[in-house]
């Protein structure tokens, strides 16, 4: 049987590709890779302590106690090694400031317009109620003592740095009092007339109030004024 010169070609192309096609999946095909051994990508073994600088306490090692002893600021609050996470209640809060460091500003106003002050005093449970001048000291009837009014705030207010009055209207009335025995203070602080339990003022044998029912006679001297 003779083939046509058609179908020679034919077949020759149908070789041609057939070939290519082998070639083309041979290439396509990867050789496998050798395993890789797992020992190869383990990190190293750290202990902790190996790979420290030179003079660094071990990583597990307890941090150094602290005592008592140790130098610390001198500011630093001492340690209580019995008890370090207490603080004493007392005296916990604003630095108390005594009556002499705190600058008392009297207001014009308020020297010109209150000048007498009633006070009531009590000298071993004898009482009595006296008119002290601001400014004027006065002989007391027992012990030889010597009363003397610094100052008078109708409207008494603290920032911690000065005392003054905020107004001239008797909203929280206090008045400075020291108390003399033989040219000695032996006394000397604030009565407050509606907050007694604030007084200052502190002597064992004399009490001072700034009365209640003083307020009228405050009120008298305040409208001769004007």
């Amino acid at each position: 049987m003779t083939l046509s010169p058609r179908m020679n070609l034919g077949s020759l192309i149908a070789a041609s590709l057939l070939a290519l096609l082998l070639i083309g999946c041979e290439r396509s095909v990867e050789p496998e890779q050798p395993p890789v051994e797992n020992s190869s990508l383990e990190a190293p073994l750290i202990t902790g302590n190996e790979a420290l600088p030179a003079g660094h306490p071990p990583i597990d090692a307890p941090p150094p106690a602290i005592s008592s002893s140790d130098p610390m600021p001198s500011n630093h609050p001492s340690i209580d090694e019995e008890n370090p996470g207490s603080f004493d209640d007392e005296n916990f809060g604003h630095p108390e400031l005594s009556d002499s460091e705190i600058k008392i500003v009297v207001p014009q106003e308020v020297q010109s317009s209150w000048q007498v002050v009633p006070l009531g005093v009590a000298i071993d449970g004898e009482n009595s109620k006296i008119q002290v001048e601001v400014g004027v000291p006065i002989q007391l009837e027992k012990g030889g003592l010597i009363l003397l009014v610094e100052a008078f705030l109708p409207s008494y207010t603290s920032d911690f740095n000065t005392i003054t009055s905020v107004s001239n209207e008797l909203e929280n009335p206090a008045v400075m009092v020291q108390l003399k025995k033989s040219d000695e203070i032996v006394a000397r602080g604030w009565v407050f007339q509606n907050l007694p339990e604030y007084n200052t003022f502190k002597h064992g044998a004399v009490v001072l109030t700034l009365e209640t029912e003083a307020q009228g006679a405050l009120n008298s001297v305040h409208s001769e004024q004007h």
